[in-house]
């Protein structure tokens, strides 16, 4: 009987080792599977955020070119480096232009803070004075070029028109590429798991800007 006992007591031991090893095994098995995720996880969201920064600053060259390019040929006006017949009486082209070139540096000075870290994403706040900025910077561009003078026309240039022209195309398909950007990042920080490593890991938001 004792011999029996024994034998059973080491069945069973076996038994008991077989299963805590299967154990083990699984959940060594789940742990990797999770490591391997999460790494796949992580280098996603560090890519779309790169990504994003990259649109960005494609969009902010974009802005800064346009901007510059305007604000330098009404500066030429303004000092007589450039003339027009539209442009004859300066002091009273100034009070139609003066917003613009306004607009044109606060414009800017708002977009030199997304320059100075290129591989960042802008927060939402830094956005939104961008936005309004740039608002501002259209708003003007467009009374500009509504209102009508009596004897001379249309009161903005027609190569100053050119000018915007030239650059508004890029700066929408820039801003496009970002916004889309943006919804891909979006998407991948908001869905479940993601979203858990994302906020553990500091991935913040950010916004679009159309």
């Amino acid at each position: 009987m004792l011999h029996f006992r024994i034998a059973n007591e080491a069945i069973d031991g076996l038994g008991y080792d077989k299963r805590l090893m299967s154990s083990t095994l699984i959940i060594s098995v789940l742990l990797t599977v999770l490591v391997f995720w999460a790494l796949g996880a992580y280098n996603r969201l560090v890519r779309l955020r790169l990504q994003v920064a990259k649109k960005l600053q494609e969009l902010v060259s974009a802005w800064e070119v346009q901007a510059q390019a305007i604000g330098l040929r009404l500066e030429n006006y303004a000092q007589g480096q450039e003339t027009e017949s539209q442009w004859a009486m300066l002091d009273q082209d100034a009070l139609r232009w003066r917003p613009l070139a306004l607009a044109s540096r606060q414009f800017l000075s708002c977009l030199a803070p997304l320059k100075a870290a290129p591989q960042q994403i802008a927060a939402v706040d830094d956005l939104s004075s961008v936005k309004a900025a740039r608002d501002i910077f259209e708003t003007a561009w467009q009374r500009l070029l509504a209102e009508q003078d009596d004897l001379a026309g249309n009161p903005v240039p027609p190569n100053l028109q050119i000018l915007w022209a030239q650059h508004a195309p890029q700066v929408q398909q820039r801003l496009q590429d970002y916004d889309e950007a943006v919804h891909a990042y979006q998407q991948a920080i908001g869905q479940f798991p993601a979203l858990l490593l994302a906020w553990f890991m500091g991935f913040g938001m950010t916004g679009k800007l159309s």
